[in-house]
């Protein structure tokens, strides 16, 4: 015990004299007694260390409001300097950029006269549908869902997320309900043309809705630490999708879903931006509009945006769509935006060609086990440059049918050519052909390997959408089908 005291007090002796020689400790240690004691110098301590903490940030916050504004800005300005290239014209905006185009475009100080003057939002009439604007630039918003008229015309895509359209002056107005156009042939556009006579009105296939797929619900925020889309469906960005961005997913199984505007029953075509990955894997994604399902798949040797379409005739109308993948054999299973348009009344052959069906997008076709057509069960497709869109169907199984899609036709007599694999082996294939009811078979077994073209005649086709091959001979090792045209047949 004796020890330990002298030890303490000679301790002490060395911290007064430290205490003694050092005025910056005295003052400290005078500072923290007092704030220790006094309520008035502790609150006023610590709002001098909170401010010391705070000044910093503060003194960020106009650098990022000025950032914040330049970003917001960068869209309008570029916007504005579309218009300012174009002839002056009212304008209307689908959001709400109307303040900074106020400002770059110069709308207070333009004369009276000015027709540009006039620029306002734009409104949307029933099933999404804009009030009528002839005459006029319409800036659309790529995030906003309308049902946009096949009439405009796309003049310039200032940034990924915007586009400038221009309203014809002679555009009609929508069919009310209940009321439809006259008749008309179909163009190679997909437009509907009366001989130079503007149809009185636009019925429901003269508009087209726009649903961009990385604004869809259901997507997760995208996870740095793993490889993107590896724990399902998410985002991101690329300088060439519609938008600037698009959904993307690693897994089967998990759906997006978006709400869109209301959609009466009838005849829709579903057109799918998706990026194919040019692998040969085969992608297959569930599309469901309402209570309608319809499937989607693509596979190519080519890498690149690309468009595939599925056809759905929806008994119940709705306001639902939403995408589920089934197969993801490319790695990735992408898609960009997904377009809803009602299919016209019958399809018309359009003015430059027939309509083109590729076999290797009928249903019925199997997944080819490990990407091996030989282990397949049934139909499946494989791929060949060769063959018109890289890909043909192939079996080895008879009596195996696979339905390909087909948009309505309208009832008389159609040229019906189907592009075959001849192996040039000796043997013959038969394979039948079904359209709308009437059945023909189609022989083939050639000393020459090759792709060939056969040809028949279909009379007394009913109107309809079914078409149908089914393999009922296989003389060659495989029955390989690329692909099925068809034209009305001339009396």
């Amino acid at each position: 015990h004796g020890d330990t005291g002298t030890r303490g007090r000679r301790d002490g002796g060395k911290a007064a004299r430290l205490f003694s020689a050092s005025p910056l400790l005295r003052v400290s240690a005078s500072l923290a007694l007092r704030v220790a004691v006094s309520p008035l110098l502790r609150v006023t301590v610590l709002g001098v260390l909170l401010a010391l903490a705070v000044l910093p940030a503060l003194a960020r916050l106009p650098v990022e409001a000025a950032a914040l504004r330049a970003w917001q800005a960068a869209e309008p300005r570029a916007i504005a300097a579309a218009l300012e290239a174009r002839p002056p014209r009212p304008v209307y905006v689908t959001t709400n950029w109307i303040p900074w185009l106020d400002v770059f475009l110069g709308f207070p100080g333009l004369a009276p006269g000015d027709r540009r003057r006039a620029l306002q939002r734009l409104r949307f009439g029933d099933l999404g549908r804009p009030v009528p604007v002839p005459d006029a630039y319409v800036v659309h918003d790529r995030g906003v869902i309308a049902n946009r008229p096949l009439a405009w015309r796309e003049i310039a895509t200032p940034t990924a997320r915007s586009v400038v359209y221009l309203a014809p002056a002679d555009a009609p107005p929508p069919c009310a309900e209940g009321m439809s156009p006259p008749p008309s042939p179909l163009s190679a556009r997909g437009e509907r043309e009366r001989g130079g006579e503007v149809a009185s009105c636009a019925g429901p296939e003269a508009y087209v809705m726009d649903v961009e797929a990385e604004l869809f619900r259901g997507l997760a925020p995208p996870d740095s630490a793993a490889p993107i889309g590896a724990g399902g469906w998410t985002s991101y960005a690329q300088g060439f999708y519609s938008a600037g961005g698009a959904a993307i997913t690693r897994l089967p199984g998990a759906p997006i879903w978006q709400n869109v505007w209301q959609l009466p029953p009838g005849e829709y075509r579903i057109a799918l931006r998706v990026y194919d990955q040019g692998n040969g894997g085969r992608n297959v994604l569930a599309v469901r509009l309402n209570h309608t399902v319809g499937v989607a798949r693509w596979q190519s040797e080519q890498p690149g945006v690309r468009e595939v379409n599925v056809a759905i005739a929806d008994p119940d109308g709705g306001n639902l769509l939403a995408l589920t993948p089934l197969f993801v054999g490319q790695g990735t299973l992408i898609v960009d935006r997904v377009s809803i348009a009602r299919s016209p009344a019958t399809w018309q052959p359009p003015i430059d060609g027939p309509l083109a069906l590729e076999a290797e997008d009928a249903d019925g076709l199997a997944l080819a086990p490990g990407g091996d057509y030989s282990r397949a069960d049934g139909w499946t497709s494989y791929a060949m440059p060769f063959y018109s869109g890289g890909r043909a169907a192939i079996t080895r199984a008879v009596g195996r049918t696979i339905t390909l899609p087909l948009p309505a036709l309208a009832a008389g007599d159609y040229e019906v050519t189907v592009t075959v694999y001849d192996y040039g082996n000796g043997g013959e294939n038969v394979l039948e052909i079904a359209l709308n009811g009437v059945v023909a078979d189609l022989r083939w077994g050639g000393d020459a390997a090759g792709v060939r073209d056969l040809h028949l005649t279909l009379r007394g086709v009913g109107a309809g959408s079914d078409l149908r091959l089914r393999a009922l001979r296989n003389g060659q090792g495989y029955v390989i089908v690329d692909r099925v045209m068809l034209v009305p047949a001339t009396p």
